[in-house]
């Protein structure tokens, strides 16, 4: 069973040179920045602490991503700063845990 990795802390602190050391030692890995998902919204782009934010769609594009690799055979390293409450509703989520078996 591939595996997902989960990398988060506040900004500055290292995720993502700690996600691309990990994705780099696995054989078949993809590494995906929730920055960088997250900056994808041009038109209309409201940062994520502000009313109105993306966020729920840009979950979507994260976990259908991940879901996606996994399936394919890779591991998957995953970057974001994720509040507790959003990381235990993802680890908790059993339609996600359910499609990554």
């Amino acid at each position: 069973m591939n595996k997902l990795y989960v990398i988060t802390g506040p900004a500055g602190v290292g995720k993502s040179t700690i996600s691309k050391e990990i994705a780099k030692n696995k054989s078949k890995s993809v590494l995906i920045e929730g920055d960088e998902i997250y900056a994808q919204v041009i038109g209309g782009y409201v940062p994520m602490w502000k009313e109105g934010n993306h966020l729920e769609v840009f979950w979507q594009i994260c976990l259908n991503n991940i879901e996606t690799y996994l399936k394919a055979g890779y591991d998957v390293v995953f970057n974001y700063i994720i509040p507790p409450k959003t990381f235990n509703k993802i680890k908790n989520d059993n339609d996600f845990a359910i499609k990554r078996k």
